[in-house]
Formats: structure tokens, C-alpha cells, sequence
């Protein structure tokens, strides 16, 4: 029996590194995080294997989100070797300069209420595919933490070992090559770390709900706001807009809901 979370031959009970659900860059800072501390998982539940992998092959795709890269440029987040981040299209140029002033150029306008406005950068050039693995990826351990935390890690290894979540294990470790999973992203003015979970008629993650009426994550980073269904059901997509619609985050600006699928 594999020890870990994902499919591989490695042995999460042995493992070593600190395991980040979000990447640094796309949200996994202290200020910015409410209950759960720094959004890990405990050690045991996934292997230093799938943790290396995970950083080298998928997590950059996610941070190098124009969204994400844009938020990040504005608000001055560094990076973690503290950094500084700019970003720039073909319609603004954001950075800091040598003294920590923040420079606007390009199409940015200021309204009555003193808040800047400018244009969400294009997506045409990112990788949708990896984006699709990486967001499938925070939902799962999302997920994962939560089933730990209020069932125990015996049926962490039940739920990871069976349908739907053992495919998109797989999706997200070693996915086919023609395969792709639907997601949504907004982009949004948030300035905090946003994970709420839906199951059809109420959110109280049993493990009855979680195997029979999960739909899945909505996933709101600084920048961005995610969202993938975990369920075996592809219409579950449309669910998921739904409550994306009737959910209100008090603080976001966001776009219509963009959805990419096959």
C-alpha cells in the first residue's frame, strides 16, 4: 500500500520537507492568512518525491499567472528570497522603484473614490493545462486537510484510494496525454486568502457528503479567484458557477467567471 496521497512509489510516512498546500507566491504568506496556519499539510500525508515534483514541474505555472503576477506587482509581495516583483503587458507596466516607490504606466485610471483601475492582463500564452493540474491539486489537499482534520488520517488514505479523488490523484501526478479537467477563474481585487468548499445541500464535509454529494473548491488567492469541481460528474462545473454566483466575498472586484474546459 502507497503511503502518500498521490500515486508514485514513495513513502510519505518518512518524509521530510514542510509540505506548502499554496505556493508562496500565490497567497502563502502570514498576513494573509486567516484559520489554517500557513496552509499545510502535516508530515505523512505526502511524499518528498511528490513534493519535489510538485515544485519543480507545476506550482511556477500557477504563480506566473498574469492575474496573480499583476496583484502581486501592485501590492509590492515579495517573493520568498525577498524579491521584488514586476509585471508588465502590453498595456501597463508595473514596479517598484529604487527608493520603494510603486510606478503606474500604460492604461491605468483613477476613480472618484481614489481607487486605481487597469485592464486584466491576457491569459492567451499561460498553459492551461497546468493551471487546470495546479488548481486541481490545491482543491484536493484542501480536501485532504480537511478530512484529516475532522476524520483522522486512516480515512485520508480511504478517500485518496477511492473515486473520484484516486483520479485526480492520478490527474494531477501523472495525468494522460490528452486529458484536461475544467476550471473557472475570475480576476479579482482580493487581498486575502479565500478556500470554500460546496457540497449539494449543505457544507458539513461527513465523510457521507464528501463521497456522495462533493462538488468542490472555490479558491480565492490574492489576485485570482479559482474554481474546480472534484467530483466525477463534468456538470458539476456549472454547479459550481452557481454557488460561485450566490456566494459573496465582500471584498472582491471580480470579472465574469471564465471557463476552460475540453
Amino acid at each position: 500500500m502507497s503511503y502518500c496521497i498521490y500515486p508514485c512509489n514513495g513513502d510519505a510516512r518518512h518524509s521530510k520537507s514542510k509540505y506548502h498546500i499554496q505556493p508562496f507566491s500565490a497567497g502563502n504568506q502570514t498576513q494573509l492568512l486567516s484559520p489554517v496556519s500557513e496552509y499545510t499539510l502535516p508530515n505523512g500525508l505526502v511524499c518528498d518525491k511528490c513534493n519535489n515534483y510538485f515544485g519543480k514541474e507545476i506550482e511556477h505555472h500557477l504563480t506566473n499567472h498574469p492575474f496573480i503576477k499583476q496583484y502581486n506587482a501592485f501590492y509590492n509581495r515579495k517573493t520568498r528570497k525577498n524579491k521584488k516583483q514586476a509585471f508588465s503587458s502590453d498595456k501597463i507596466k508595473i514596479y517598484q522603484s529604487g527608493k520603494g516607490l510603486l510606478i503606474l504606466e500604460g492604461e491605468i485610471t483613477v476613480n472618484e473614490d481614489g481607487g486605481i483601475r487597469m485592464p486584466i492582463p491576457s491569459t492567451n500564452s499561460i498553459n492551461h493545462k497546468m493551471i487546470s493540474r495546479a488548481i486541481h491539486k490545491i482543491a484536493y489537499e484542501c480536501l485532504i486537510l480537511d478530512v484529516f482534520n475532522k476524520h483522522g488520517i486512516e480515512n485520508v488514505l480511504k478517500v485518496s484510494k477511492s473515486e473520484p479523488y484516486s483520479s485526480i490523484a492520478r490527474y494531477i501526478r501523472k495525468p494522460n496525454r490528452d486529458e484536461f479537467r475544467p476550471y473557472g477563474v475570475q480576476a479579482s481585487g482580493a487581498k486575502r486568502v479565500v478556500y470554500t468548499s460546496f457540497c449539494l445541500g449543505n457544507n458539513d464535509m461527513s465523510l457521507e457528503k464528501i463521497f456522495n454529494e462533493y462538488i468542490g473548491y472555490i479558491l480565492g488567492f490574492p489576485g485570482a479567484r479559482f474554481s474546480c469541481t472534484l467530483s466525477s460528474d463534468s456538470n458539476n462545473i456549472k454547479k459550481m458557477i452557481d454557488e460561485i454566483n450566490k456566494y459573496e466575498f465582500k471584498d472582491y472586484l471580480t470579472t465574469p467567471t471564465i471557463i476552460y474546459k475540453p
